[in-house]
């Protein structure tokens, strides 16, 4: 996919799905990056789930309402999500979309980056 998430086997290559198994295990789990981060801290939560839209959306999305890279403030926000639970649990939905991956990470992932994309401009305090 474009964010470099692996989704599907080449097994001529020996290149494996990372989708399933970011799914099965987290997503943070499999990079040096988050280890040691504190997900029981209220702002690194924030933080965390930040880093990791960016670098699952960040390439097609801009994180801003007035960017124009499809921003993400004003495609949740005209999705009706009240809240950090409801932006997690879209995060089911996204391989539905056309052109969009499904999203690589397990719950307390989608967790995570419902908990940041909330607070972007337009989409909650």
């Amino acid at each position: 996919y474009g964010n470099q998430v692996i989704g599907a086997d080449l097994a001529p290559k020996g290149v494996t799905n990372e989708t399933e198994r970011y799914q099965e295990q987290g997503f943070l789990a499999n990079f040096f990056w988050a280890q040691g981060l504190d997900r029981e801290d209220p702002v690194q939560r924030r933080t965390i789930g930040r880093m990791i839209a960016l670098y699952q959306c960040g390439n097609c999305h801009s994180f801003e309402a007035s960017g124009i890279l499809r921003p993400l403030p004003r495609l949740l926000g005209g999705l009706g999500l009240e809240s950090p639970d409801d932006i997690a649990g879209f995060m089911d939905a996204l391989g539905d979309y056309p052109y969009m991956p499904p999203f690589a990470g397990d719950d307390d992932d989608k967790a995570l980056i419902g908990e940041y994309l909330y607070t972007l401009p337009g989409e909650g305090s």
